[in-house]
């Protein structure tokens, strides 16, 4: 004891003080989708593929002080974003209405979730400790609230420091299985092993400590030891100081030989002389650097918040108390730490000087005062809202104050949005200076400075530059989805989507940008995030990916100029469908864009349960030669909603985890398999030898007898006892590409009865007997086109997809030459108004094989002859203006014809009228050229073979799209 006497008190101290240990169990009552095992101490959540929450469990009795309630993270699966969340509350689980998710807990509840914490459901903390989504399998996860009333996460055995203060003293561990993790096991209900024992002989360790700092003071044997603890309290309410308080000391693990808290008390007699006093001050900052070295918390002392402030002692930026665990200590507000500005920014001296460097009122991002003609700022300019949003659509460009900083967030948030338009909220980074910028109507008209997200793709200077940047398109987002970028360090520009990283949108972003917001179409209201609610962005993001029914959300406005037979029932195919397939047409048509690159993964389902004695049929599109096998369709008990789509649905077997293990009915070539197994064998008409414009059908008799149609012919019944509600199932395998449901919008008379012709019979649906059709009108588009169309209809329809983010790569060309005097013509069925310039249509005499489709059809430089607006141009070369009509009028409903007479002269016709002679001295062989450019987006070969009346000329048309049926459309 160095001859310090110990007193009775001492003594007492020292005796040890243990408890009852906790039970390490789960509470009895949870989340309804919880199931528990193993004596209570393990918890899985069912449905992990089809269901993201409802996984909430509770500790089976109240958290004692220091206790670490851990727990083990067994099983993880990738349908979801985010992962197991972790915290306490006050609310006990025997009275609980248990909430879908952990964030759902009111009345006093703490939880930590990804890196923020929150409190009753509200973000209190952002970037605290470790991130828990990048936890993994066997990774284990604890909650303790201290003596102190303090909340502390750990991570496999590592405190990552104060993420709460002032808990009550009765509370619950809460564990949520959310998203990824899907099954835990509580390992322990302990103190933290460098803990237990200051739970036994808590006094014991003061008098330690004040032996040890008395020897080192060399203090006289009379001294009591009271005088070391004056020492150090002393040197710590200095350092406090300068922070505000004299109170709050940070808690230090005792493995580094410190002791839980320093003695508060002093008196004015200490007999330490200033060097003295100087030395024991020095031991404890050095003993704070090796805190820091040996991975315990980050104490900053300086004149700022972040840890790199306490380097050299330097200030830091933001002049207050860091958060989590870069615990600055310094002058100031207790503003957080700001890791986005230059450390020691705002004057910080060194050692222990204190920096009122607080965050200046005009470095918060926020909309600048200049913006588009329509805008309306409020909530000192951090809303930003469009006026009169039924009458414009454009006109809604807004900007932050100041550039962005490297790997700061700027992130919105869609407070409203209207039904009347197409397109929505676009987001970016500009080189433009707001103060000197003359606003645009919209930012993508911009040819300088600029990237912005638009629907899913990224536009750079106003051209597309990446088609498909990322799955999720902002014209499908609703109100209340966060949108944010951020520009790192490394130039790298991202986005980010409920707050999921979109990955990089752009490689090398200028070092001086802002952040732009264009309140476009049905965009008009957002506003600036700066409380980054992570759980809450997750659950959002979950949801849009669950895609609880298509018409999630605001529905769409009928486009068309007749009513559509859009009643809720209509089959559909659902949005959620294969990794490599898409849906277009507003639900009819599903196809897989790379059929050539890829022969599965183009799964699709339809948006409801068939009906009995309801027929659902498909017509096949395209197919491609590449591959063996082909389409494949059937029923599925299972809502494509909650389904992790399988690469194809028979191949069920050989998944280490069944995506769908019952209830699928599929028919593969000439059989039927239930569930990934063969339970008929040479059953009806090859599936695999279909082709292009054939039909297949499936449907569920009232009785449960499961039937196939080839061609509109019955196959027989495939199966029984076929439970009711199944959704019907196209698999786009092999050859087949694209697929349209056929309903009765004339596409197809209804079905015939059992009594039709044989299996070689075609339908009324199949080509050879559409109405007003000759075998000798076989005009179609090309199966080869430019890398932005898509070919639809069988042939007959071709469109640019992502209309609002690319305006070319759009060429398509007819399959064969055009024959003399044979009329070509299109109707114009869709269009935008986001872009300038329009459809061009020409002839060439190269062939498709041959043709390398350039970005617009004015970079074919040689055997080409077209018309561009007004102007006839040759192998790319304007030979003469003010030709009889102008393509860029054209609006909606327009028909453009073009014909090469036996003269070899070339004749545009719209809307059957002859414009006159636009060249002459063309080759015999020439296919005709369409450019789906700027305004147009979609177009159909008529069924004319030359020049049409004008009675179906429709140039008072102003709706945005078209119908195929109203017209004689082959």
């Amino acid at each position: 004891n160095n001859g310090l006497p110990l007193s009775q008190n001492d003594v007492h101290c020292r005796a040890p003080r243990r408890r009852a240990k906790m039970a390490a169990e789960l509470h009895p009552r949870s989340g309804k989708l919880i199931g528990l095992s193993n004596s209570n101490r393990t918890a899985q959540r069912n449905q992990p593929v089809q269901e993201f929450n409802h996984g909430l469990v509770l500790s089976r009795q109240p958290l004692r002080d220091r206790d670490v309630f851990t727990v083990r993270i067994d099983k993880k699966v990738n349908s979801w974003s985010g992962s197991i969340e972790i915290g306490v509350t006050a609310l006990d689980p025997a009275g609980l209405e248990f909430p879908s998710s952990a964030t759902g807990l009111k009345g006093g509840s703490w939880i930590v979730s990804g890196c923020s914490v929150l409190k009753d459901g509200r973000s209190v903390l952002e970037e605290y400790g470790r991130d828990l989504d990048q936890l993994g399998e066997g990774d284990q996860v604890g909650i303790q609230r201290n003596g102190k009333g303090e909340l502390h996460l750990w991570v496999n055995g590592q405190d990552c420091g104060t993420a709460a203060t002032g808990l009550p003293p009765r509370l619950w561990a809460v564990v949520d299985l959310y998203g990824k993790c899907t099954q835990v096991t509580v390992v322990s209900c302990d103190p933290p092993a460098e803990m237990e024992g200051e739970q036994e002989e808590e006094v014991e360790d003061e008098i330690v400590l004040t032996q040890a700092v008395s020897i080192m003071g060399d203090m006289s044997h009379n001294s009591d030891e009271r005088t070391g603890a004056v020492v150090l309290s002393t040197a710590v309410a200095t350092t406090a100081a300068t922070n505000g308080t004299a109170e709050e000391v940070p808690e230090v693990p005792r493995t580094h030989g410190r002791p839980d808290k320093f003695p508060n008390n002093f008196e004015s007699d200490s007999v330490l002389t200033e060097h003295q006093l100087f030395d024991v001050f020095n031991n404890a900052i050095v003993s704070l650097y090796r805190s820091e070295d040996d991975g315990g918390e980050d104490l900053g002392v300086g004149g700022g918040g972040s840890s790199d402030s306490l380097r050299g002692g330097t200030g830091g930026s933001a002049g207050g108390r860091g958060t989590g665990n870069d615990s600055g200590f310094g002058g100031g507000d207790g503003a957080s730490s700001n890791n986005t500005s230059p450390a020691g920014s705002n004057g910080g001296g060194p050692g222990l000087s204190v920096s009122t460097g607080s965050m200046m009122t005009n470095d918060a991002l926020l909309f600048h005062e200049k913006c588009g003609t329509l805008i309306k700022l409020s909530n000192n300019n951090k809303t930003a809202e469009r006026r009169r949003p039924l009458d414009e659509f454009n006109n809604g460009v807004v900007m932050t104050n100041r550039p962005l900083r490297h790997n700061e967030m700027f992130e919105i948030r869609i407070d409203k949005l209207v039904d009347k338009w197409s397109g929505s909220i676009e987001i970016g980074v500009t080189t433009h200076n707001p103060n000197n910028l003359d606003y645009p109507a919209t930012m993508t008209n911009l040819r300088s400075g600029t990237i912005m997200m638009s629907g899913c793709g990224i536009l750079t200077n106003g051209k597309g530059t990446r088609r498909e940047y990322c799955e999720f398109s902002l014209d499908e987002l609703q109100e209340g989805d966060h949108i944010g970028l951020m520009r790192k360090a490394s130039g790298a520009l991202h986005f980010y989507i409920n707050g999921i990283d979109q990955g990089v949108a752009a490689n090398q972003t200028p070092g001086v940008v802002y952040g732009v917001v264009d309140l476009y179409g049905m965009a008009v209201k957002v506003t600036i995030v700066h409380n980054h609610n992570h759980s809450d962005r997750l659950r959002r993001n979950n949801a849009i990916m669950r895609a609880l029914s298509p018409d999630v959300g605001r529905p769409r406005p009928a486009l068309s100029l007749t009513p559509e037979p859009d009643a809720p029932d209509r089959l559909l195919f659902h949005s959620n469908c294969g990794q490599k397939a898409a849906i277009i047409s507003d639900g009819r048509t599903a196809l897989r864009p790379h059929a050539t690159d890829d022969f599965n993964h183009g799964v699709v389902l339809s948006n409801r349960p068939l009906n009995s004695n309801e027929v659902f049929q498909v017509r096949i599109d395209k197919m491609v030669d590449k591959w063996a096998g082909s389409i494949e369709i059937g029923v599925t008990t299972h809502n494509p909603a909650y389904l992790q789509l399988p690469s194809t649905m028979t191949n069920l077997r050989s998944a280490k985890r069944l995506t769908i293990s019952t209830g699928t009915w599929m028919m593969t070539g000439n059989g039927v398999m239930h569930n990934g197994t063969t339970i008929l064998d040479e059953y009806g008409h090859n599936l695999d030898r279909l082709k292009a414009g054939d039909t297949v059908g499936v449907v569920r008799k009232e009785d449960g007898s499961l039937h196939f149609f080839v061609n509109g012919v019955p196959q027989g019944p495939a199966a029984w006892n076929v439970p009711p509600n199944v959704y019907a199932v196209v698999d786009l395998y092999g050859q087949a590409a694209q697929a349209t449901i056929m309903d009765d919008m004339a596409d197809l008379p209804p079905l015939p009865d059992d009594s039709s012709e044989g299996p070689t019979a075609m339908s009324p649906g199949s080509p050879c007997s559409v109405s007003g059709a000759t075998t000798a009108n076989d005009l179609r588009f090309h199966q080869l086109h430019g890398t932005n169309a898509v070919i639809t209809n069988g042939g007959r329809t071709a469109l640019r997809q992502n209309c609002r983010s690319e305006f070319n790569d759009a060429i398509v060309i007819s399959n064969r030459c055009l024959r003399e005097g044979e009329l070509f013509e299109i109707v114009i069925q869709k269009m935008v108004d986001r872009w300038s310039g329009s459809i061009e249509a020409g002839v060439t005499a190269i062939r498709p094989e041959e043709l390398e489709f350039p970005n617009t059809m004015t970079d074919i430089d040689y055997d080409t002859w077209m018309l561009s607006g007004t102007a006839i141009m040759q192998d790319g070369n304007t030979m003469r203006n003010n030709y009889g009509c102008d393509l860029d009028s054209l609006t909606t409903g327009s028909r453009i014809g073009m014909m090469r007479t036996a003269t070899g002269d070339l004749h545009y016709f719209i809307n059957g009228l002859d414009q006159g002679v636009a060249c002459t001295g063309l080759p015999s062989e020439v296919y005709a050229v369409i450019d789906l450019y700027g305004q147009c987006v979609q177009v159909s070969i008529t069924s004319s073979s030359g020049p049409l009346d004008n009675s179906l000329c429709t140039s008072n048309i102003t709706e945005k799209s078209f119908p195929i049926h109203s017209l004689g459309i082959v």
